[in-house]
């Protein structure tokens, strides 16, 4: 009866050692996929174009913070008044809102692409802070304008005295 449950014990020993070295080579693969590898896009590879730094020519109300990346895919030829207008309401107004209510968090990039041919949300706005927080939102389109970034607050938005002198577009939403 011994020589049973011994040779149970070693077959499910082995069953546990293959489980586990299966799972340890999926791990690996997932781990060399393009999931956890991040490529060069095109965004990335074109930063010294004109159009991809949008710290640029920001208005002169706009004071961003500094050291903070700022990409619009190049290689969309954007209309003029889009790139005008993200930098002007979505650019601008996302990062002195982020600064004036998460100042120990930093922003270290902020993204906008195309999202695809949608006509009424026609770009998407991905941020990433120092710390790895990320997030985003589609940027949508009213009457053949970019529309405002309107920030989300729990209860109310404590809006500053130079955020409401800046932004009144905005403000008037709340």
């Amino acid at each position: 009866m011994g020589k049973i449950w011994a040779g149970v014990l070693v077959g499910i020993l082995i069953i546990l050692v293959g489980v586990c070295a299966y799972l340890l080579g999926q791990n690996q693969k997932l781990k060399n996929s393009a999931a956890y590898t991040q490529k060069p896009t095109k965004t990335e590879n074109t930063l010294s174009s004109p159009t991809t730094s949008v710290a640029i020519s920001l208005p002169p109300t706009a004071t961003p913070a500094a050291n903070v990346t700022v990409l619009i895919d190049a290689e969309l030829n954007l209309p003029s008044q889009d790139v005008s207008e993200i930098r002007l309401r979505n650019v601008a107004p996302f990062i002195d809102w982020s600064t004036e209510t998460r100042p120990q968090d930093k922003i270290a990039l902020i993204k906008v692409t195309q999202n695809g041919n949608d006509p009424k949300y026609p770009y998407k706005f991905e941020y990433t802070y120092a710390n790895g927080v990320n997030g985003g939102y589609l940027i949508q389109r009213t009457g053949g304008h970019i529309d405002w970034y309107y920030p989300e607050c729990l209860n109310s938005c404590n809006f500053s005295a130079s955020f409401k002198a800046k932004y009144p577009a905005i403000i008037s939403k709340y």
